[in-house]
């Protein structure tokens, strides 16, 4: 399409690995400046693994434990969208403060103050593929021009390999579905409104009758 840089990241994690971070030290009765978890693979779903091995330094969750933390933090958004009352708004809080932190992270790039790691959905090294998906999410140095140095995976627990395994698996049906869709609407046409108006015709029913029978 002309606009694509694969020195750029295509999407964050700031958000879950704070969830992630603050849900470990609450576990461990911890101050939640005191853990950092990592999340790979994804950014939501199956995709997303937060590493909580790598919480503290010299400790790990048992299997049952890491498993409940990783469908919480998998689960957070679904739940706090069913939830009415201040829920909603302490959620949009600590994304704000979670954002805040990426944003800080990147103009210190940009203005060459500092090579900050971030965890961003990028493309990987073709070089060091470990899969069929080119695009996962792991942690990267970032300046100026766009990623530095992209760091992959770190070392991963037993329990975190099995989860890494079934992600990768999910990511590379979701980019093959992409790929096979471009493939079929855009590669023909580089105006993204003709591929739009190609994949989502739109329906029209004049009776309710004809919309709630139509799939039937």
């Amino acid at each position: 399409m002309g606009w694509y840089n694969p020195q750029k990241i295509l999407g964050s994690l700031a958000v879950p690995e704070m969830r992630a971070s603050t849900l470990a030290a609450r576990a461990l009765c911890l101050d939640p400046s005191y853990t950092k978890v990592p999340c790979v693979g994804g950014t939501e779903g199956e995709s997303l693994v937060p590493l909580f091995s790598k919480a503290v330094e010299y400790f790990d969750f048992t299997r049952h434990n890491a498993e409940m933390l990783t469908e919480t933090v998998r689960s957070t958004s679904a739940a706090v969208s069913r939830n009415d009352g201040d829920c909603p708004k302490a959620a949009e809080l600590s994304e704000a403060h979670a954002l805040a932190g990426l944003v800080t992270k990147v103009a210190n790039a940009l203005l060459c103050k500092d090579v900050p790691r971030v965890t961003g959905f990028v493309q990987m090294n073709p070089g060091q593929i470990i899969c069929s998906s080119r695009f996962m999410a792991n942690t990267v140095e970032i300046q100026g021009s766009g990623i530095a140095k992209n760091l992959g995976l770190p070392m991963l627990s037993e329990t975190e390999t099995t989860l890494m395994n079934i992600a990768l698996n999910d990511l590379s049906y979701k980019q093959k579905m992409v790929s096979d869709w471009y493939g079929k609407y855009c590669s023909s046409s580089s105006r993204l409104d003709a591929c739009k108006l190609r994949f989502f015709t739109p329906k029209h029913f004049e009776r309710f009758d004809d919309c709630a029978y139509t799939n039937m």
